[in-house]
């Protein structure tokens, strides 16, 4: 995995962003006060979370020993192995303090939470330069892994405290994770269900492909990573006390997609069901044409004035269109 460490890191961050090829960038933020307090230790950073808490409450995961700070399924089932629970954030912070004298402490998290929510006096001061309209969010816990899955945007990930471990898998590795259920999972995102720490290669054969490919890298306070869009990864923990800041741009997460893939995917799945093999490999061809051409074939032999539905539509336009195309889905399908 590449790393930068000194020099234009915003020029790198931008370059690695085009080519949406994963970084890591060494010491990118050293003068965040999370990361000051942390590199002074545990005692440090806690105090100065407590004193930064809002009274607000916030949702956690806790889960029990036995899992040993991993997010998922049950041994035995697919349900999920741990609890949400909302408490008051500055009691989360204290239960946090407390797990660390214990010898085999249950599993507590904050995940995905927005910093202006919890830690406002902090949060311009974590804003980003590269991406200045996202809001930064902040994940706090202890040792905890979280098997690999993809966001739908393209994702900085910030050490603020405690080490990190990030393991990372192409997008075209799909095939070879053996994915959980889609519309079923621990935090909205589909997981591995593999092991990657100790792979059962018998139950899991195509994950031997996917593990020449993987890619791993450990972090420190003020380390940052970028994961392009799609990139699987799995994310460990590996301190009493952790802390996270992440900044989600585009996709679903970040609110920008006027329609979103994924829901696109889906419902081009319902549109195959019953077809051939043979039938659904001539509508690949299809979307290939339409959908995923490079060099905008489609269109390119076409006076602009007829591109009707295949012109680049603006977010306007495209919401509209998308509307119509959901009001007739749905029309069709009631009658």
């Amino acid at each position: 995995m590449k790393e930068v460490t000194n020099g234009d890191l915003a020029a790198a961050l931008r370059a690695a962003i085009e080519a949406q090829e994963p970084l890591v960038i060494r010491g990118f933020a050293s003068d965040f006060s999370l990361v000051k307090a942390a590199q002074s230790g545990n005692n440090e950073l806690l105090k100065l979370l407590q004193d930064k808490a809002s009274v607000a409450r916030v949702n956690t995961l806790e889960a029990p020993a036995r899992y040993q700070g991993r997010v998922g399924y049950r041994e035995d089932s697919f349900r999920l192995n741990f609890d949400r629970r909302e408490i008051a954030f500055d009691k989360f912070l204290s239960r946090l303090a407390q797990s660390q004298s214990l010898e085999s402490p249950p599993l507590y998290s904050i995940q995905s939470a927005y910093v202006s929510d919890y830690l406002d006096d902090l949060s311009d001061e974590v804003k980003l330069a590269v991406w200045p309209n996202v809001e930064p969010r902040i994940w706090i816990g202890n040792r905890t892994t979280v098997a690999p899955h993809v966001d739908d945007s393209d994702n900085i990930a910030v050490v603020a405290a405690g080490q990190r471990k990030f393991t990372l898998f192409p997008p075209a590795q799909l095939h070879n994770l053996y994915v959980g259920p889609v519309d079923h999972t621990p935090s909205g995102a589909s997981i591995s269900l593999v092991d990657i720490n100790s792979p059962d290669y018998e139950a899991f054969p195509r994950y031997r492909e996917a593990e020449v490919t993987k890619q791993v890298v450990q972090l420190s306070p003020g380390d940052a990573i970028f994961i392009p869009m799609l990139w699987w990864h799995q994310v460990e923990a590996l301190s009493d006390i952790n802390v996270l800041l992440n900044y989600w741009d585009g996709g679903s997460i970040g609110g920008d997609d006027v329609v979103n893939p994924i829901q696109a995917m889906l419902l081009t799945r319902l549109a195959m069901r019953g077809r051939t093999v043979k039938q659904r490999k001539a509508w690949q061809s299809f979307f290939d044409y339409y959908a995923f051409a490079e060099d905008q074939t489609a269109t390119q032999h076409l006076p602009e004035s007829v591109h009707g539905v295949l012109s680049n539509h603006d977010d306007s336009a495209a919401a509209a269109l998308a509307a119509n195309i959901a009001k007739r889905v749905v029309t069709k399908n009631t009658k």
